[in-house]
């Protein structure tokens, strides 16, 4: 297994290294200061501490004695600021315990240098050298470890979690170990921790280089492979089968492969984008949520009626809204439901309206599918505030929720709070099925297939500041049409999107991103290249949109659409309108 440095430590954020230098910074009694973080760390406590060093031949591994150090301490080369801080703490944390600064160094090697395999020294991370690459290949994502490695000691780590304790224990051991002015090392500084159940239980990626770690909703972990292949990718699908997981489904978009396996205790759903040579493996227990009916299961009573898209229109009492509210009619007379607006008392009484005159059965509103693309109110809100309306007790059927779930831990940086009432919100839908959306997941809905393109694992590690950056996108198609649906994608996800899917998002129809705000981007649209657009925003908004009273025509997020390289036939705006069309008379591409 290859493995590259680039990532590795960067994900140590801010907030590790914050927590570094302020463990390290309390324990420094002589309140020194912690250093400069550049690339050529030169100070006169490191000069001293090369100097007048006696000659032992006991065979012990000295790393610090009589006042000055037998070993280096070596770091990969090209580190950013924030690996060089975190550094930088690893240094002052030998100085708070012998009194001396340890001289660090690189693993670069300048001409007529040579690696001198036989020299006692201590290797932070994942150096280029080939102890650490024989180290790094025995590391589980989830384990911290150290060993001796030859004449190497070897300290290993993949995340923040992780690297946080493996100072930690770092720390424990010299301050154990520092005895009569001599820090030597032994066998009780090998060790190897693992302190996350999931990730555990991850089979471990043969090939391409180890990138990142990282934690979503329900215990979900997300391994990250650059550098890789698809031949690699499918050589771990036999890998993963013959460690206990079992074929589930798969799919391909465009030369993107996805496929899902299950085995007693987890669901893992695996992803190989091909034009950036990635792979995202997700690892996640069962029985917090469904996987999607595979298509033989999608079983049901046609009716023969004609599909139709219905856009709701969210303005009322003259005040301006920007929510979103989309209902698919299917060949049996169920629906699909895409967001469905805010939660007010207007919004909710119009959607029932909308739906009963919509539906054969006003009295029995089934909706096979309701897919909420984010958790912001404008979106989500209706389904909550309607679903639990006892004046609509018993009036909807809904066979299925398929949602994306934000971890805690991105929540805190966007400022989101709590989502834990979503999960208690839909645990009362009694038979309901709750389904958690992954990249690359197919819907098989009556009539309809829904393909799921994105959603916040393809984002993260990036730490989001915005809740639009966890859309779930995905392209509807319906009696020939092709639909995508981007929700609010906001900038970081539009272009992960891009770069990932390129050509294969071309579709008939879109909806427009963010109501035409942030996010769209003539790169987006020009991929895919719409023929009908349905625009989610009120027409004083879509007119002059907001200071300084510019259309939307003329604003950078939807301006392709308007260019001489659209195609687009037809543009509606949602307004205070409800519109509906026949899925039919929707332009095909197919038709060009």
């Amino acid at each position: 297994m290859k493995h590259t440095n680039s990532l590795t430590l960067r994900i140590i954020s801010l907030i590790l290294v914050l927590i570094t230098l302020a463990l390290f910074c309390s324990c420094n009694t002589n309140n020194e200061p912690l250093g400069e973080p550049t690339d050529a760390i030169t100070d006169k406590e490191t000069e001293k501490a090369t100097e007048g060093k006696k000659e032992y031949n006991d065979g012990k591994l000295r790393i610090f004695a009589d006042g000055h150090y037998y070993c280096d301490i070596v770091r990969p080369e090209g580190a950013t600021g924030n690996e060089l801080a975190l550094y930088t703490s690893i240094r002052n944390l030998f100085k708070e315990i012998t009194g001396v600064m340890p001289p660090m160094a690189s693993d670069f090697l300048g001409s007529g240098e040579s690696y001198d395999s036989g020299k006692f020294e201590i290797l932070i991370g994942e150096t280029k050298h080939t102890e650490s690459k024989k180290h790094y290949d025995s590391l589980d994502y989830s384990e911290f470890s150290a060993q001796l490695i030859d004449k190497k000691y070897v300290i290993g780590f993949h995340d923040m979690t992780t690297a946080e304790a493996a100072l930690n224990k770092l720390r424990s051991l010299l301050v154990n170990n520092f005895k009569n002015g001599e820090l030597i090392l032994d066998e009780t500084w090998s060790y190897s921790y693992s302190e996350n159940e999931v990730l555990e239980s991850f089979p471990k990626y043969d090939g391409g280089s180890f990138d990142n770690v990282y934690g979503g909703a329900y215990g979900m972990q997300t391994v990250v492979i650059k550098n890789t292949n698809a031949d690699e990718y499918k050589a771990y699908l036999d890998k993963i089968t013959t460690e206990g997981f079992s074929y589930y489904t798969d799919n391909t978009i465009g030369n993107n492969l996805f496929a899902t396996y299950q085995n007693e205790k987890y669901y893992m759903s695996a992803m190989y984008f091909a034009n950036i040579n990635e792979v995202r493996l997700t690892l996640e227990y069962t029985g917090n949520y469904s996987l999607p009916s595979l298509k033989g299961e999608n079983v049901y009573t046609s009716k023969g009626i004609a599909a139709s898209i219905t856009q709701i229109g969210l303005e009322e009492s003259g005040q301006i809204q920007n929510g979103m509210s989309y209902v698919i009619k299917l060949d049996d007379g169920s629906f699909i439901v895409i967001d469905g607006g805010t939660g007010t008392a207007g919004t909710k009484k119009q959607f029932v309206e909308v739906l009963q005159s919509l539906s054969d059965d006003p009295e029995h509103l089934h909706i096979a599918a309701w897919i909420i693309t984010h958790a912001h109110g404008d979106h989500m809100g209706l389904i909550f505030t309607v679903l639990y309306d006892e004046q609509y007790a018993g009036l909807f059927e809904v066979n299925q929720i398929i949602w994306s779930k934000v971890s805690e831990e991105q929540l805190k940086n966007i400022g989101g709070g709590n989502m834990d009432y979503v999960d208690k919100a839909f645990a009362k839908l009694e038979g309901t099925k709750i389904v958690i959306a992954h990249p690359g997941q197919v819907f098989y809905i009556r009539n309809a297939v829904y393909t799921v393109y994105a959603t916040i694992e393809m984002v993260e590690p990036l730490v989001l500041d915005n809740l639009n950056d966890s859309s779930v996108v995905g392209m509807l198609e319906i009696e020939g049409k092709a639909i995508l649906f981007p929700g609010d994608s906001h900038p970081t996800e539009t272009g992960v999107i891009i770069s990932v899917f390129g050509e294969a998002l071309k579709a008939d129809a879109v909806q427009i991103i963010h109501h035409g705000y942030q996010g769209g981007s003539d790169a987006f649209y020009s991929l895919v290249d719409p023929l009908t657009v349905f625009w989610p925003l009120g027409m004083k908004n879509y007119s002059t949109a907001e200071a300084p009273n510019t259309p939307m025509k003329d604003w950078s997020f939807s301006r392709w659409i308007f260019s001489d390289s659209s195609k687009v036939e037809n543009i509606y705006v949602a307004g205070s309108e409800v519109l509906t069309l026949p899925i039919s008379e929707l332009p095909s591409h197919t038709a060009e």
